[in-house]
């Protein structure tokens, strides 16, 4: 497989310990070496358990690729501003939310001095058909914002990475 994915910074992709089991033998290490592992496939380490007041969560979500519910568990609260903005996001992960090409090159030439999210897209052209492409470019990581500061607005400071 390719590098993972550049929506999270390297501090995301450190920052994260993954605890598993793959064939009865258990594997720990950070997201950084381990994010082409297909975790909906690997084996859980501890039985998943939910405290009324407990630190952190547990649960499943369906998973359509393996047809199943799989189970999660999150040590310590998630920054709820960050997740919010990651599942937005998320919604324009597939590579067809980052066409036409057009669009996307005059997004980063937009972007190449940073500015907010409203006006850059308005610069590009029709926000309808703009946004759903600058929404791919922040989730694929060519495009960059704060998503732990704040929710994600109209003048959110956008900047194409690695232009400053």
């Amino acid at each position: 497989m390719g590098e993972p994915a550049h929506a999270l910074d390297q501090d995301a992709l450190t920052g994260f310990e993954l605890d598993f089991c793959v064939d009865g033998v258990r594997q720990r290490g950070p997201l950084r070496t381990n994010w082409d592992v297909r975790f909906e496939t690997v084996e859980p380490v501890r039985e998943f358990s939910w405290h009324k007041f407990a630190r952190g969560f547990a649960g499943w979500y369906y998973s359509a690729t393996v047809g199943d519910h799989v189970g999660y568990a999150w040590v310590g609260r998630p920054d709820p501003v960050f997740m919010a903005n990651v599942r937005w996001l998320n919604r324009y992960r597939r590579a067809r939310c980052g066409r036409p090409a057009d669009v996307a090159d005059r997004l980063l030439e937009v972007f190449r001095e940073p500015k907010g999210l409203w006006e850059g897209a308005g610069l590009v052209g029709d926000r309808l058909q703009v946004l759903p492409v600058l929404f791919h470019l922040l989730w694929s990581g060519a495009l960059g914002t704060d998503l732990a500061g704040v929710l994600m607005a109209a003048d959110s400071l956008v900047w194409t990475e690695g232009s400053g």
